[in-house]
């Protein structure tokens, strides 16, 4: 299983979490395991994020303020393989 580490510009602000297999899980600023607080720049429901089949597959939530970045676009929708 991969980790997905967020990382904010204070050395407080990070953390490391275990992906589950083939359940989603919301990354923003509200309360949750899945939460930065620290980011000011996304939603408090920004993004699903569900590793399966050995990609992860990243949906932006519809209310999410900001767009997530994929290979240099805007993109709403996009799977992605390890290391990339």
């Amino acid at each position: 299983m991969p980790d997905l580490i967020a990382q904010g510009p204070l050395v407080h602000q990070r953390w490391r979490r275990r992906l589950p297999v083939g359940r989603a899980v919301t990354l923003g600023r509200g309360s949750g395991a899945w939460e930065a607080p620290w980011d000011d720049r996304i939603s408090r429901s920004h993004a699903a994020l569900r590793w399966h089949e050995g990609r992860l597959e990243v949906r932006v939530a519809p209310a999410a303020k900001n767009p997530v970045f994929w290979r240099g676009q805007p993109s709403a929708r996009f799977d992605a393989e390890a290391g990339e």
